[in-house]
């Protein structure tokens, strides 16, 4: 992982104190809020912030069985292009190598930024190289 001195800063989001916020993630976080707000252990939501402002969020959830957690990152249209993604996921990665876990992201073939915030903090997607032609 490249070191780099991240933009923004992560607090782990309180599903009380900060509901109110949530709504600034656009949808992103609507599957995870019921599941934070019902206790799920497992699972974190994290607000990124700059200067006192919401860039964005981070999620990151733990398998039950396995050392691995699940990052992923959100950044508001008004943030974006500053390199806040990946800043969101080299903290999210460092708090999970800290626990002791494996930290893995992914995205949609076709979401080209977020591959690119994800190849920034040193991540890859092990399908990208192959290219199935018909």
């Amino acid at each position: 992982m490249p070191k780099r001195e991240p933009a923004v800063t992560l607090r782990r989001a309180d599903p009380v104190a900060d509901r109110g916020c949530f709504a600034l993630s656009d949808g992103f976080l609507d599957e995870e809020i019921p599941k934070l707000e019902a206790g799920k252990v497992d699972l974190r939501i994290y607000i990124a912030e700059r200067d006192g402002e919401i860039a964005g969020f981070g999620v990151m959830e733990f398998s039950g069985f396995l050392p691995y957690a699940s990052i992923g990152m959100y950044v508001r249209d008004a943030c974006r292009r500053r390199g806040y993604a990946g800043d969101i996921l080299y903290l999210e990665t460092r708090i999970a190598r800290d626990e002791g876990r494996v930290p893995i992201s992914g995205c949609w073939y076709y979401n080209h930024n977020s591959k690119k915030s994800m190849e920034s903090i040193g991540g890859f997607a092990r399908t990208r190289p192959l290219r199935f032609r018909f």
